[in-house]
């Protein structure tokens, strides 16, 4: 009985083998920092203002030897192109920017187009190094916001990073973590502003009034899972995630990072494949 219970067992494939074996191969998945970066992909092409729409003032967003220039009435620039169906949820977004003395405006997430007025839903991370309002860039404005003074500086290129995993949002300008800020349940929020809470949404960068100039490029975005829980916290050096969110467990060579917990089986990799072996009893 034990010899045809071990025939009819070696003859199931290999992709079985692994099903039945991996209850007692045990994986220690990869850590953060060992995972493998996700795909940056260019959303501004440099050329025109494809993949963006501006239904106020479209003539405050223009594109000038490769850079959105961002000048004149009070506007929004919405993310409309296909990356995500420009619907986001955890991800990360970065541009590098460039202000003029007295420049404010802002990278909007989590929001909806609308025809005009400030956005009523999503958050903002702001952009002003020298503006009369005190929020300065790197923070949420007006939830978590960076006062007074500005970790970046007029007319010098920098680079703001926005992270957000469930309800958490970082921000980092230049690689330095300006805010780390973690949502609460049932936020509370003054009245007319009940939509600035983390949902999900597209994109937008905001011009603020005819007196402000702020120059965008090399606007970038990288998808995150929406995988686990709505608190699950982002790692501080923020490598987090393989491409679109996955992370190799077997590296198709060696059975490196997994261990046999549980019976006398065998395990071996062949040809990129783990193949487990049965033994009696």
């Amino acid at each position: 009985m034990g010899s045809l219970a071990n025939r009819i067992y070696r003859s199931i494939p290999h992709f079985a083998f692994f099903l039945v074996g991996y209850v007692a191969l045990v994986g220690s998945a990869l850590t953060a920092q060992e995972a493998p970066e996700g795909e940056w992909i260019s959303i501004f092409n440099g050329k025109d203002l494809e993949g963006w729409e501006a239904p106020e003032n479209p003539e405050t967003f223009q594109v000038v030897d490769g850079v959105l220039v961002v000048k004149g009435d009070r506007g929004h620039l919405f993310y409309t192109g296909p990356v995500a169906n420009h619907d986001f949820t955890n991800f990360e977004w970065k541009c590098d920017i460039l202000t003029k003395p007295g420049a404010n405006s802002g990278m909007f997430f989590h929001t909806k187009p609308q025809s005009d007025g400030w956005l009523a839903t999503g958050l903002e991370a702001q952009v002003a190094n020298s503006h009369t309002d005190p929020r300065r860039t790197g923070g949420i404005y007006n939830i978590a916001d960076v006062m007074n003074d500005s970790p970046a500086k007029d007319n010098e290129w920098f680079t703001q990073h926005v992270i957000v995993r469930g309800k958490r949002v970082i921000i980092k300008v230049n690689g330095k973590v300006t805010t780390d800020y973690t949502e609460p349940d049932n936020p509370e929020r003054p009245a007319g502003s009940e939509g600035k809470v983390l949902s999900h949404g597209t994109l937008a960068i905001q011009g603020h009034d005819p007196g402000s100039e702020v120059h965008y490029r090399n606007i970038m975005v990288r998808l995150l899972p929406n995988e686990g829980e709505p608190n699950e916290a982002v790692p501080n050096d923020e490598k987090d995630g393989g491409e679109a969110g996955f992370a190799p467990l077997f590296n198709g060579k060696t059975l490196d990072g997994w261990t046999v917990r549980g019976g006398k089986a065998e395990y071996a990799v062949v040809e990129g494949t783990i193949v487990g072996t049965s033994k009696p009893n």
